[in-house]
């Protein structure tokens, strides 16, 4: 037999020696392990401290196992030569197997307890994956209620009729809108509270069209679908017919 010190060849990892990740494909039902659910996930949640756990196991067991399957070859070489009587050249002052047989029983003990490390490892995964609490959710925009100059500010912004220019410090801030009157404070609250906002491709001494931001394009759609629905229910109530209470017909009978 081979020497004690002498070291198994070593192989390129197969099928058969990836039993850990085989087992974790498996049990969990995915193609590969970067498919695990959290696989990615840190070391801050339950799931990514389990998934943590199980890629250790798992390249501690599939280490062990190619080990043991290097070893296994090695013996089955050894015993070829004892079966075709060429065993001459082996080693036998410590028996013909010497330590391989305690080395290839220590492989496979640990074997053992890797697998059943990584089941247990699996088997909480699971567990894991159904409870985990769903992402949370952004919170919902509170209503912006307008007045009705805002309003009409905010669909003038809608259809590119505000513009906002300023030409000196003196005169300030002014205020032009097609057709419309527009006091500027009404178009400053529009903008402080981001419902509206400057095109700054143009100097605003030239001055600068007023466009909706994308929650003053929300709040303006919102709008627009609460008018249309109060035009659409105003034609019911005018075709509406008229309710007539019926009046009893006087008596043509002359009273006695």
């Amino acid at each position: 037999m081979t020497q004690a010190s002498k070291s198994p060849p070593s192989h390129p990892a197969t099928p058969s020696t990836r039993v850990g990740t085989a087992t974790v494909l498996r049990t969990l039902g995915v193609e590969r392990l970067s498919a695990v659910p959290g696989w990615d996930d840190g070391d801050d949640t339950p799931l990514g401290r389990v998934n943590s756990e199980i890629r250790t196991a798992v390249r501690r067991l599939d280490h062990v196992q190619e080990r043991l399957v290097a070893l296994a070859r090695t013996i089955r070489d050894d015993m070829q030569l004892v079966l075709d009587g060429n065993d001459g050249a082996l080693l036998q002052a410590n028996g013909l197997l010497a330590s391989t047989a305690q080395s290839l029983d220590t492989l496979a003990t640990r074997r053992v307890e890797l697998y059943e490390r990584l089941e247990a490892l699996t088997g909480l995964h699971q567990v894991l994956a159904t409870t985990a609490a769903p992402p949370p959710q952004a919170p919902a925009e509170k209503p912006i209620k307008l007045n009705d100059a805002q309003r009409r500010a905010l669909d003038a912004v809608a259809r590119g009729q505000v513009t906002v220019s300023e030409h000196s410090i003196r005169q300030g801030r002014q205020v032009t809108a097609d057709g419309i009157q527009l006091h500027p404070a009404t178009v400053n609250s529009l903008m402080e509270r981001r419902l509206a906002d400057r095109d700054r491709s143009t100097s605003v001494f030239v001055g600068q069209k007023l466009r909706l931001t994308p929650l003053g394009a929300r709040v303006h759609a919102a709008l627009a679908g609460t008018a249309a629905t109060s035009r659409a229910a105003a034609p019911l109530e005018q075709n509406r017919p008229a309710t007539v209470s019926a009046q009893p017909a006087p008596s043509t009978e002359r009273i006695r």
